[in-house]
């Protein structure tokens, strides 16, 4: 299995979990609020699980823009293949 799809399947497993949702109703496109029904606590918490699974802690000002699924992955993906590629 490939990084990418590492990351993007935790992501949605830590989505499923925190909201209590099935893993096939989330989609890279998905919005939090609208599609997901995710309050800003189970935001809050989402990112903060995410980051901590990863290492890699989300600033509360991108964590604010972030507004689907995908937006989320990209972000960690990015970060995450940066940091290791450094290392």
């Amino acid at each position: 299995m490939s990084p990418a799809l590492t990351i993007s399947g935790k992501i949605i497993e830590i989505i499923a979990e925190e909201l209590d949702i099935t893993l096939d109703i989330i989609k890279a496109n998905a919005k939090f609020d609208d599609d997901l029904g995710a309050s800003n606590i189970d935001m809050i918490e989402i990112i903060l699980s995410a980051g901590s699974e990863f290492n890699m802690p989300i600033p509360d000002d991108e964590a604010a823009a972030m507004q689907t699924v995908g937006q989320l992955v990209s972000w960690m993906e990015k970060r995450v293949h940066a940091r290791d590629k450094d290392s």
